[in-house]
């Protein structure tokens, strides 16, 4: 059904080209220009994210990503990692670029938002949170297993999980066995005024994350949307997520599945309140320069307008 969606979808978007002569086209992968007839545009744009991008990958299908990039005018890379795992099929680099994704100005709460976030949150503190899937390379289980470990210094620490996925019912069951009910509270999925609300009622965003398999953080745009609202991060150093969180500027980063360096990195923001508030400000600053008013500027360039 993809295939055949994605051959319908070409073949609409073929019929735009032939008939209205585009100055620009902008894919969001290589799969979706592979179909497209892009002869006579004069800027054809393909944004590669990472996960698409097999690092094992078949010399047929090698050949198919190859012929794809090869008619892009420009290669958007959405970090440096991102870029080292587009090389291998690129004929030659001048074609590559590296543009950090950008945000949107989160959603404003209104009142009634507000004030239920609030009592959900008022007798907890510190308060962490994850903004993600529930997969495993996200690093949900880390971080429960880290929290007893916290609770003695912080008891009324609680950990909010916004997002749903198909390691929710594993992590509940996990929660259940260290008898942490207390001190989890899965959000689920929230309207963006409630993210806004929960994020602003913050203290640390946690994605410790790792690979799995192909399967990689090629930036890590939750870490990006957390820090506009002053949230430093704690990452693990996997893929691009050492590009979203600058280490020792806007959170720390630590060796990625090291349960030992992710509970040191931790328990060092949450005893510092001065280092907290100030990477919470750092972070809050580079994320206003990542708003998509601004980024959009470098695809404009990438365009010729």
């Amino acid at each position: 059904m993809k295939f055949l969606r994605r051959r319908k979808k070409a073949h609409d978007i073929n019929l735009f080209i032939k008939n209205n002569e585009p100055l620009g086209i902008i894919c969001d992968s290589w799969k979706s220009l592979e179909q497209l007839r892009t002869e006579g545009v004069p800027a054809v744009l393909c944004l590669a994210h990472g996960t698409e991008l097999p690092v094992q990958c078949s010399p047929a299908k090698t050949k198919r990503i190859q012929r794809s990039l090869a008619k892009a005018t420009a290669v958007i890379a959405n970090s440096n990692y991102t870029a080292d795992r587009t090389k291998p099929f690129l004929a030659s680099l001048a074609h590559l670029h590296v543009i950090n994704p950008g945000i949107h100005k989160p959603a404003v709460a209104d009142k009634n938002t507000i004030d239920r976030i609030e009592a959900r949150l008022s007798q907890h503190s510190p308060v962490l949170i994850s903004v993600a899937r529930l997969q495993k390379r996200k690093g949900h289980n880390q971080i429960i297993q880290l929290l007893p470990k916290l609770l003695p210094k912080y008891p009324e620490l609680l950990y909010v999980i916004i997002g749903k996925g198909s390691e929710q019912i594993s992590l509940q069951k996990l929660v259940q066995t260290l008898k942490l009910e207390n001190n989890v509270l899965f959000a689920g999925t929230t309207s963006d005024a409630e993210l806004s609300a929960y994020l602003d009622h913050s203290h640390l965003f946690l994605m410790p994350g790792n690979t799995d398999g192909n399967d990689v953080e090629g930036f890590g745009i939750a870490y990006i949307e957390a820090a506009y609202h002053g949230v430093p991060a704690v990452a693990g150093r996997s893929g691009g997520a050492t590009e979203a969180v600058i280490d020792e500027q806007t959170g720390l980063l630590c060796t990625a599945g090291d349960d030992t360096a992710f509970f040191a990195a931790v328990s060092r923001l949450l005893g510092d309140e001065i280092l907290l508030e100030r990477m919470g400000k750092h972070a809050q600053q580079r994320a206003q320069n990542l708003l998509w008013t601004k980024v959009i500027c470098d695809y404009e360039k990438l365009l010729g307008l």
